[in-house]
């Protein structure tokens, strides 16, 4: 698939150049989530012997595009863009690409196999039950003769993505699961047998982490959830799958321990988001959050907001490259990297427009508070040993 992604764009390339103004390529770019400040340097100035081509600024594109760790999120962006900004050039584009034998559906290249393959994968709760058992007694009570080979593949890395048993899964080339090795039980695997064993209520469905925490000080709520309303609407998030305390819509529930409940999901959500301001720099809870995260090498995104900068960032968050969410462009990077990490579609961009000026206008909302993130050194070296 990334290949007719990398295919469609170079074919659409000579259209964006005739077609669009050298200040609508840099629009196009930024609306893509490319880092549009690394463009700054070409300019179209009156002596042009001074001046960058548009030739030359849609190669400093391509060059953004190959250093994305997700070029195909950036690129689908792109295409995304140019098809619905032309309606009078969209036979064309649709003639140009099904000469090199690539369809494209509502400005989503789709590719062959893809449109090909129809069949859905699903859950085998019974057969993940017996996998653990396997892997706890030494057993092989599963015969892989009597399932698919992809079925199997697909429930064995459930079982590692819900942190059940430790092991490793591949994709194939359809972004199918091809394997999965379970190597041994985690103390959550051994717990959820456990609980089995001794004919407690039996869980409907294997634990299912929290998709996306987002540590933030309780000052800060406007802004969290607005993060949290764009999330919802342009990848289609459950309530339920979100962590937002200060929101009361994705708090914790009555009768939670509090501590042992955020402590996992800090540590198991797929997707933290740690929101930094004048104002959570300073919050223990805030560090402690991040310490644990810090420990887990999970994803962990900071985003900047309210008149925080790079420069407030210490200790191992210096080395994490974070965005600021009064650039409209970084905001769509943001959702764009969640949404690559929860393997989730991306809705339609106009759909969620709104939602990212209301981030942007929340976070242009500024406070001066100290102290920085450096204030409390102890605290953050002290939690990252433990």
């Amino acid at each position: 698939m990334k290949d007719d992604l990398l295919k469609a764009w170079r074919i659409l390339r000579p259209l964006v150049k005739d077609g669009y103004t050298f200040s609508e390529i840099k629009d196009l770019a930024g609306s893509s989530a490319l880092p549009i400040e690394e463009l700054t340097h070409l300019q179209q100035k009156s002596l042009p012997a001074k001046s960058a081509t548009k030739s030359q600024l849609l190669d400093a594109i391509d060059d953004l595009i190959c250093r994305e760790e997700q070029p195909e999120d950036s690129i689908r962006l792109l295409i995304s863009f140019v098809w619905k900004g032309n309606p009078e050039l969209r036979e064309e584009i649709v003639d140009r690409l099904k000469e090199q034998g690539i369809t494209i559906e509502d400005g989503e290249v789709v590719s062959e196999i893809r449109s090909k393959s129809t069949q859905t994968m699903k859950r085998d709760r019974e057969l993940q039950v017996q996998m653990l058992l396997d892997l706890r007694n030494g057993t092989q009570q599963v015969d892989p003769s009597q399932y698919e080979s992809e079925h199997l593949a697909y429930n064995a890395a459930l079982i590692l993505d819900e942190g059940l048993a430790e092991g490793d899964s591949v994709k194939n080339h359809r972004g199918r699961y091809a394997s999965a090795v379970l190597t041994h039980l985690t103390g959550k695997g051994h717990d959820f047998l456990d609980a089995l064993d001794e004919d407690g209520p039996e869980p409907q469905q294997l634990a299912t982490p929290m998709k996306v925490f987002v540590s933030h000080s309780s000052d800060d709520a406007i802004l969290a959830e607005a993060i949290v309303e764009l999330l919802r609407a342009a990848l289609s998030i459950p309530a339920s799958q979100i962590r937002c305390t200060s929101v009361p819509e994705y708090g914790l529930d009555v009768g939670d321990n509090t501590d042992a409940r955020l402590k996992a999901e800090v540590r198991e959500s797929k997707c933290f988001i740690a929101l930094i301001t004048p104002v959570s720099i300073g919050s223990t809870y805030v560090l402690f959050e991040l310490g644990a995260r810090w420990g887990t090498e999970l994803p962990l995104f900071p985003v900047l907001g309210r008149g925080a900068t790079s420069r407030n960032l210490d200790g191992p968050l210096k080395a994490i490259n974070a965005i600021s969410l009064t650039d409209v462009s970084r905001i769509h990077h943001l959702i764009n990297k969640v949404g690559s990490v929860l393997e989730l579609t991306l809705a339609e961009t106009e759909t969620f427009a709104r939602k990212v000026e209301a981030v942007r206008e929340a976070a242009k909302d500024t406070i001066q508070v100290e102290p920085s993130l450096g204030a409390h050194p102890r605290l953050w070296r002290t939690h990252l040993r433990g």
